[in-house]
């Protein structure tokens, strides 16, 4: 049994009770975002309310994993050239993907063919396309990670590795 419902006079500076949709009993209830569905709100046995704070709907795998390697040699310059194509198999949630190579370069990655990122590497030579929410992936989704060089005459070398769960 939970604690009494407050007595506010006449509601002044209070929200209105909400009825349970199917308890027909005194509840906190909050909406589902985008829905009419109510939903009760959850908290611990001290009465703190569990929340959810997120940059996006996809949560974070626990545990992740390299889900493709590959790469590519003799890369001429000028010529966007693909080092890895990842189709998802099933539902995925990727954290990051690894790009080097032998020769500074701009890699892109593009999703379903539409191009969603793209960077440049510097001195080192390699850098991280690092998602703070989790890129998401449905089943046959197809991601492809892509190079370009300029370095006149020079045939470079360029891998990459998709991570995520």
């Amino acid at each position: 049994m939970g604690l009494p419902w407050p007595n506010y006079p006449d509601h002044i500076g209070g929200d209105e009770q909400t009825e349970s949709p199917t308890k027909h009993q005194q509840s906190l209830l909050g909406s589902e975002r985008g829905t009419n569905l109510a939903r009760r709100l959850e908290t611990d046995s001290d009465r703190n309310l569990h929340v959810r704070i997120s940059a996006s709907d996809v949560d974070a795998p626990a545990q992740v994993a390299a889900l493709a390697s590959s790469g590519v040699t003799n890369v001429p310059d000028g010529v966007l050239t693909t080092i890895l194509t990842y189709t998802a198999v099933a539902a995925m949630r990727l954290t990051r993907i690894s790009v080097s190579g032998t020769d500074y370069a701009k890699f892109q990655i593009f999703f379903n063919t539409v191009l969603i990122e793209t960077k440049r590497t510097g001195p080192d030579r390699s850098l991280d396309f690092t998602f703070t929410a989790p890129l998401g992936m449905a089943a046959s989704d197809i991601l492809d990670v892509k190079v370009t060089h300029y370095a006149p005459t020079v045939l470079a070398d360029f891998e990459s590795t998709i991570y995520g769960a």
